[in-house]
Formats: C-alpha cells, structure tokens, sequence
C-alpha cells in the first residue's frame, strides 16, 4: 500500500463537531483525513492485528536524523544529547532480545514511522517530540506484536514483555520506569 502525507490544509480550518453531546474540531474535511489516516476502507470494521499493520503501512518511513528538538527517532545506540528514553524488548522468558525490530509511529496525525533494530542488550532509543499515543511494533523470529496505543513520555524508559495469552489487541502494554 502507498504512504500517503497528512496535508496541513486539512488543519488549517478545522470543523466543529458534536460527538456524544461534546463539541469537538476536527479536521476538515473529515473523510478525507480518515481516508488518508485509516486508508480508502476507513469505513469498514476491522479485526485485531489487521487493522495496526494497516495503519503502519499508511505511514511513511522517515529518515529524519535522530534529535531532542520535536523530531521522532529510533536507534540502538544510545546518544545522550538526542534519546530521550529507550525501550527493552524481552521475551518471553523473559531474556533481553539482541536483533528485534521495533518500529515508533505516532498515532495521533501521520509523521512518519522509524524503525532500529536492538542492541546486544536488547535496547533501542528513542527521541519523542512528547507525551502522546504511538505505535509501537516488535518482531523478532516468529513473534510479531504491533500496540497500537502506547501513551509515550519523554525521560521514561520503558520495557516490552510479550504476553503468551495475548498476541494482539493489547494498549498500554509497556512497562515504564522514570529514568
């Protein structure tokens, strides 16, 4: 499926709606900012596990450098001028993952998605812009698992532990601890 840009024409004269009795903007025209976000079947209900990596392949893969200044990043090494956390990814016996890929994407406009494979020690690092829901994808061997609501912060390190009972369809599944 072709990337598509989030065009800022659609955030530039935003449309006041009603949702459950609360007015909220949006952009505008909203159909087409679903259309680009959630793809030309936006209308239709999907599964579980489809419907992350349908969304993650609408965005584009960024190769912005890694920075501190509002600009995602990803990498497996760290720099302390530029992260500002990291994450772990540990298996399912609980042993850190040399070689996963992770890929970061943030879910609430389309900015771009960056992907780093772990270290020895099984950390990437990460930059975020802020405190806001991404998505977070992590595959190594036979295991694949895309969370697609993950509310990330800025100077939190965090650590991924699949759950054998739960492969897809998890939020919030990361473990934060305040570095």
């Amino acid at each position: 499926m072709a990337s598509r840009s989030n065009p800022a024409s659609l955030h530039t004269d935003l449309k006041e709606i009603d949702f459950l009795g609360e007015k909220f903007l949006v952009p505008n025209p909203p159909e087409e900012y679903l259309g680009l976000k959630y793809g030309p079947e936006w209308r239709i209900p999907k599964k579980a596990g489809g419907f992350e990596q349908e969304i993650l392949d609408l965005m584009a893969e960024t190769t912005l450098p890694t920075t501190s200044d509002g600009i995602m990043g990803l990498a497996n090494r760290l720099e302390p001028q530029r992260h500002t956390g990291s994450l772990k990814v540990l298996d399912f016996e609980g042993r850190p993952v040399e070689g996963a890929e992770v890929s970061l994407a943030a879910t609430t406009v389309l900015t771009g998605l960056v992907r780093s494979r772990t270290n020895t020690d099984g950390y990437v690092y990460f930059s975020l812009p802020g405190n806001a829901g991404y998505a977070v994808a992590i595959q190594y061997g036979d295991h694949k698992e895309i969370l697609y609501v993950e509310h990330l912060a800025p100077g939190v390190d965090y650590v991924y532990r699949p759950d054998p009972q739960n492969l897809s369809g998890r939020a919030d599944a990361l473990i934060a601890e305040q570095v």
